[in-house]
């Protein structure tokens, strides 16, 4: 359910990306890249050791 959101949200911005500007489309850029969304989801589920 939280990879759904995770997905909503993504997608959802792409279309504000096209439409206000680079500016936005590089603020994602730094928000996927740094947050790591993708883990905050899916650490949950799985201990950090089972990772690596």
């Amino acid at each position: 359910m939280r990879g759904l959101a995770l997905g909503l949200v993504f997608f959802c911005l792409i279309p504000f990306i096209l439409i206000k500007g680079p500016f936005f489309g590089i603020l994602m850029w730094y928000w996927v890249s740094l947050m790591n969304p993708q883990e905050e989801v899916w650490m949950s589920f799985l201990p950090r050791c089972h990772m690596r």
